[in-house]
């Protein structure tokens, strides 16, 4: 159990001593008076509240397994991220919700208010994403590729380093994913016009 303690402000916090100690400001105790507990299992880390096993970071909450990240909620195991939301596994990115497995991204998966969309976890190693925006744009994000159904369609095979189009298992995987999402944009347009 690491201990943590209130001081004046980051500055101060980042002068300490033994690192594992985590901080607190005087603003962030007063309104959680438990901080201690909220801390216990965390090291090094800033104004965090009810994280769990979590390492240098910096104003983050409802984390578990993370480090290095800052402002962030609901993640596990992620590092070095900011700003992000109910995200598993990911690092270096930024302003991303509801990922998995991503690195190097910037609001991955924010889908916009009044879309349609749905996710397709299981078919190849990362999750997939067809949607509609309220303007009637189809997008597709297959882990941490977001673009339009045009674009894919004209480039399927965008990430050969992971995913080479050499018959493989995980490409076939990826394609089979990249299908069911066309077939599924494809279902809400004819159910669209159905309704009409």
């Amino acid at each position: 159990m690491n201990k943590t303690q209130i001081f004046d402000n980051y500055s101060k916090f980042f002068e300490r001593t033994d690192k594992t100690i985590n901080g607190v400001s005087p603003g962030f105790a007063e309104k959680h008076p438990n901080y201690e507990k909220e801390n216990e299992n965390n090291a090094g880390s800033w104004d965090c509240s009810d994280c769990s096993y979590c390492r240098d970071c910096y104003v983050c909450s409802d984390c578990y397994v993370c480090s290095d990240c800052s402002g962030c909620s609901d993640c596990y195991r992620c590092s070095d991220c900011s700003g992000c939301s109910d995200c598993y596994c990911c690092y270096y990115c930024s302003n991303c919700s509801d990922c998995s497995n991503c690195s190097d991204c910037s609001r991955c998966r924010a889908i916009p208010k009044g879309s349609t969309y749905s996710s397709m976890v299981g078919v190849y190693k990362y999750v997939c994403t067809p949607r509609i925006h309220a303007n009637g744009e189809q997008w597709i994000q297959m882990g941490c590729h977001l673009r339009t159904r045009e674009d894919w369609e004209k480039d399927f095979w965008n990430n050969p380093q992971e995913f080479p189009n050499n018959g493989d298992k995980a490409s076939a995987k990826r394609l089979l994913a990249f299908k069911l999402a066309i077939q599924w944009l494809d279902a809400q347009t004819v159910a669209k016009g159905e309704k009409k």
